[in-house]
């Protein structure tokens, strides 16, 4: 979908923002139906303009208050054989 007009940006710019902004609430501030911003996000959704939505956790708040990565650098490698 390269042809996006003004209204399609503005309803991205919304759901940047806050992706559980509802149709209603955004239809009313652009003066259109809900029914036209339901479908302008579905045609941008199967477009793939608009891949997805993201829950965002805090896992502080669910007891994790450490993060850490880690790596494994192997030096050699050997095959191992298999059992039969």
């Amino acid at each position: 979908m390269n042809n996006i007009d003004t209204l399609d940006r503005q309803i991205l710019r919304v759901l940047t923002k806050d992706a559980r902004t509802p149709y209603a609430e955004m239809a009313k501030n652009f003066g259109v139906s809900p029914g036209t911003i339901h479908v302008r996000v579905e045609k941008m959704r199967q477009s793939g303009l608009i891949e997805g939505t993201k829950a965002i956790i805090d896992e502080r708040k669910l007891g994790y208050d450490v993060c850490c990565f880690i790596g494994i650098i192997l030096k050699k490698r050997k095959r191992l054989r298999k059992s039969d």
